[in-house]
Order: structure tokens, then C-alpha cells, then sequence
């Protein structure tokens, strides 16, 4: 999408952005006054204007300027963001899944893509206008990228959305400039099948999933070809206090067909790094 870089200052001031918002000396409208410091807002009016037309999932990106204010003798500074909100459902048909709404770990997934190669990471965060404990930082090469969270339930209400609404705002001259220096390779089509393994654990709230996914790596380095979250759950027979996880673990052994056993022993491995790192238990 491509909107208005003049917006609101109430928008701003929603998510906390209006610090450093430059003010026009002749707006075109009394509430529509500020240069834009973060492109969420925009995105926000997009989504609710879509919905209210009856749209049943929202998927939109924008790549555009946002100012912060200079000295007062000077221009506001330009930088350039990329921004990305997700809402609504999966999928407009629940021909090959069942019908599910969005959540985190869809456009973290997408991101993930988006970005490619490197030292990516996302580390808990409070973001203002996120809802608590469902915000990260991303971090690319040990250098701060951006961040990644659920829309609050404030922030949603104030522009009429009833669904969640999930958000990523990044720098893109950082992305850019990660590319231009990434270096491309390609591998043949694996010759061996893989193994999938599910293996659900218990483990205190606080606990990035993203640490649990780098531990579990480490301890098979050369079998895990991939590993995914598709469950979290909260609740009942659950201790308070602790979120239970499942992960779909895709293994592969690049020289060999992998056997049963092998794959047992590579997820006893995984747990027992859990167990030992951040005292998680199988569920």
C-alpha cells in the first residue's frame, strides 16, 4: 500500500511516536498536523477500512518515509521503513487446513523469509502499543532491526478492530544493507528422506521459544533440518505460571538414510538440553 505521510497526531500518540513527530505550520486538516515518525498507523486505518468492507483476513506491507524532527533551523530526517500487518484469517478457504485466525509465529514466519540468511534473532520485548508478553525485538547480526508484536487491545479498539492484529516495523536500510553484503549459494535436493518427529514440553512463561529452537539445535547440530512451533497452550493442566509448546522437528542425516532409532536418540538429546538449560519437561 502507499498512504499519507501526513497523519494525525492522536495516531501517534497512541503508540508513543509522537515525541519526536515534526508539527506542520499549515496542516491540511487541525488533527492532521504531524509528519508520520512509524508507518503502523497508516496500516491500522487500512486494516479497519477493509474490514468494515466485510474483507476477511488483511495482508499489507508499506515501504515508506518516516521523519523524526531536527533543530529547529533544520529539515526533519528521513528514514525509510518497512512495515507489514496481518490480520484476520489464515486463509480465505479452509479447502487444504482448517480455518484459523493469524497469529505471531505466521508473521514472524514470513519474516523470517523475508529477511534470508543471517544471525537472526528475536528477543523478548514491551513495545508501546503491543500487547504485553506478545512483542520482540528483532535483532540481525547483533544489530537492532526493528520489532515484531500483537496489536493491544487499546491500540485495536481505537481503530475499530474487533480481530487480532499482528505488526512488524523494521529499519530498511539496515535490511538493505544485510543483503547487498550476502553472499548467495546453492546446495543439491537432499537424496535421503527425512524423519518428523512432534515432541510437546512444559516450560516457564517467560522463556523465549526462540531459545528453546536454538538449544535444541545445538544439541543435534547435524540433523535438524528444521523446527517449528504449532501449538502453544495455556491453561488447564497446565501449572501456572508455564506455557506448554509443540514443535514439529524435521530431521535429516545429509549422507545417509536415517534410521528410527537415530532420530529417537536425536530427540532424547533435545529434550534432555531443555531439561538441563531451562528445566522444561515433556508434557
Amino acid at each position: 500500500v502507499v498512504s499519507n505521510t501526513i497523519v494525525e497526531s492522536h495516531w501517534l500518540e497512541l503508540i508513543d511516536a509522537a515525541g519526536e513527530a515534526a508539527h506542520l505550520a499549515n496542516p491540511p486538516t487541525e488533527a492532521q498536523n504531524a509528519l508520520r515518525t512509524t508507518l503502523v498507523p497508516n496500516l491500522l486505518d487500512i486494516a479497519r477500512r477493509n474490514f468494515n468492507q466485510r474483507a476477511p483476513s488483511v495482508a499489507i506491507f508499506e515501504l515508506g518515509k518516516c521523519f523524526s524532527a531536527g533543530q529547529a533551523d533544520s529539515l526533519p530526517a528521513e528514514n525509510l521503513h518497512l512495515a507489514a500487518l496481518w490480520a484476520g484469517s489464515v486463509s480465505a478457504s479452509p479447502w487444504h487446513s482448517d480455518a484459523r485466525e493469524v497469529d505471531f509465529f505466521d508473521l514472524k514466519g514470513l519474516l523470517e523469509i523475508l529477511i534470508g540468511k543471517g544471525d537472526l534473532h528475536f528477543t523478548q520485548a514491551t513495545c508501546p502499543g503491543c500487547r504485553p508478553g506478545h512483542a520482540a525485538h528483532i535483532i540481525l547480526n547483533d544489530v537492532p532491526l526493528g520489532w515484531l508484536g500483537q496489536a493491544s487491545a487499546d491500540l485495536s479498539a481505537a481503530f475499530d478492530l474487533e480481530r487480532q492484529v499482528h505488526i512488524f516495523e523494521i529499519r530498511f536500510d539496515a535490511l538493505a544493507k544485510h543483503w547487498h553484503g550476502q553472499e548467495h549459494s546453492f546446495s543439491a535436493l537432499p537424496k535421503f528422506p527425512p524423519i518428523e518427529r512432534d515432541l510437546a514440553i512444559v516450560v516457564r512463561e517467560e522463556i523465549a521459544t526462540a531459545e528453546l529452537i536454538a538449544a535444541m539445535r545445538e544439541s543435534v547440530p547435524h540433523l535438524v533440518e528444521s523446527i517449528e512451533v504449532f501449538d502453544l497452550y495455556q491453561g488447564d493442566q497446565i501449572d501456572q505460571g508455564h506455557k506448554s509448546l509443540a514443535f514439529a522437528i524435521r530431521l535429516r542425516d545429509p549422507k545417509r538414510t536415517l534410521q528410527d532409532n537415530q532420530a529417537d536418540t536425536a530427540i532424547a538429546s533435545m529434550l534432555k538440553s531443555l531439561e538441563v538449560n531451562f528445566e522444561a519437561h515433556l508434557r
